[in-house]
């Protein structure tokens, strides 16, 4: 269950990064959601879960947008 709770999460914020890219210019609110979106997959690649939802929590945060 965990383990799909986690791809969701990834998949929505990659999604939304990319979304929120191609919206305009990239802005220091999008370059810091993007750096923790990174830190998310590499965390769960590495199959450290909890540390990639707060990673994805924390970019989501940032870009309300994200809609995860």
């Amino acid at each position: 269950m965990r383990d799909g709770r986690s791809r969701r999460l990834a998949t929505g914020a990659l999604l939304g990064l990319l979304l929120g890219s191609s919206i305009g210019g990239a802005s220091e609110v999008d370059e810091e959601a993007y750096g923790l979106n990174r830190d998310g997959m590499i965390a769960m690649s590495e199959a450290r879960f909890d540390d990639a939802i707060d990673a994805f929590q924390r970019a989501s945060a940032l870009r309300a947008d994200y809609g995860i």
